[in-house]
């Protein structure tokens, strides 16, 4: 009884630091393109794909500053302007 129910809280556990490796690994992802639109406290940024994705940042008092046609980068939260010129990201001006 008392090795079936290690067997179950070992199995557990190794279940739940797999998930957490996921989750983690998802969190650290970024995203760089344009800003294709911004509403209140929402981001909207199109990638090289020409997929857009809409984000909120944990900087939002900084967004003021921030235009439609900006090259940015986000990353853990925090959402800050590309430096030179990454080629990865489209132009404002291109067409997907």
């Amino acid at each position: 009884m008392a090795r079936n129910i290690l067997i179950v809280l070992l199995v557990a556990v190794f279940s739940l630091s797999l998930q957490s490796a996921v989750i983690s690994g998802e969190m650290g992802k970024g995203v760089k393109g344009t800003v294709s639109k911004i509403e209140g406290n929402v981001v909207t940024i199109r990638d090289a794909t020409c997929s857009e994705q809409a984000i909120q940042p944990q900087n939002s008092r900084e967004l003021a500053s921030f235009r439609v046609g900006d090259r940015v980068s986000f990353k853990d939260g925090a959402l800050t302007k590309a430096r030179g010129g990454d080629s990865a990201m489209p132009y404002p001006g291109e067409k997907c």
